[in-house]
């Protein structure tokens, strides 16, 4: 079985766990033309909802590990029934470098681009030759601002990460500012990306075995109230769709060149 049904058909098992809850889509697709596959749940885009939405990311590095670990982890999620469901949004993409993986070529993707390196990518969103899977990532992250992006890692020993939106998180888990070459979740914690506002992201580190007790921290902190507010990043969306309609009329003007 090949590395993309063997991840497709690990999404549609998550689905029949929790018939209604999610469906799966694409955020994406590959240089090789192959799709970034998702879980997408019900809520992930609703304004009304209650549910803190967090956007799962693993196999941005496009490791095995990484992968398994994040599938693992909508397992236990899955499994924590109700409890966890009710109070929490989860959406995932559990492999966001599926031609590294494929083609063995981690963190690279197999056409010179990494999607696990600087961020925010600057221009080329419609054809960039080597590094697509970079700009659909942060397009679909920012435009779904979700209020927490946890990005999963497979290592050796324990670290938690949070980037400058998470710090309220951080003394909870324990966890360090994000450091070093500005990737994906530092980028989200910063200015406005994507003219919106930030997104707060954490960045576990562990082994397979750490991982639930881990996640079970994690979720036990966001079912508490007022722990985690809506990311700014949502706010401004929300702003923008609560416009009045000449406000509107005028953004468009501007492009397509009527006055009002």
């Amino acid at each position: 079985m090949s590395t993309e049904e063997t991840i497709k058909d690990a999404i549609d098992t998550l689905i029949r766990a929790r018939p209604g809850f999610w469906s799966r889509t694409a955020c994406g697709v590959t240089r090789s033309l192959g799709q970034i596959p998702a879980l997408l749940d019900r809520n992930a885009y609703s304004v009304e909802t209650s549910r803190t939405r967090i956007l799962l990311i693993g196999g941005l590095t496009g490791y095995q590990a990484d992968v398994d670990m994040a599938l693992h982890a909508l397992e236990l999620f899955a499994g924590g029934g109700d409890s966890l469901s009710l109070r929490i949004a989860l959406s995932a993409v559990p492999c966001a470098n599926p031609d590294g993986l494929r083609l063995n070529s981690a963190p690279g993707n197999g056409t010179g681009g990494n999607p696990s390196g600087f961020y925010p990518p600057e221009g080329k969103f419609f054809y960039d030759p080597e590094d697509p899977e970079k700009r659909y990532l942060w397009r679909w992250i920012c435009f779904q601002a979700p209020d927490l992006v946890l990005e999963l890692q497979s290592g050796d020993s324990l670290k938690w990460e949070a980037n400058q939106a998470a710090q309220s998180l951080a003394p909870g888990l324990a966890a360090k500012t994000i450091s070093g070459e500005q990737g994906l979740l530092a980028a989200l914690g910063t200015g406005h990306p994507d003219g919106l506002g930030t997104i707060p992201g954490l960045r576990m580190t562990a082994t397979d075995e750490q991982l639930p007790r881990e996640l079970g921290r994690l979720f036990s902190m966001l079912r508490q109230l007022d722990v985690l507010d809506r990311s700014d990043a949502r706010k401004a969306l929300d702003s923008r769709r609560n416009r009045p309609k000449i406000e509107i009329a005028n953004v468009l003007a501007a492009a397509y060149g009527h006055t009002f």
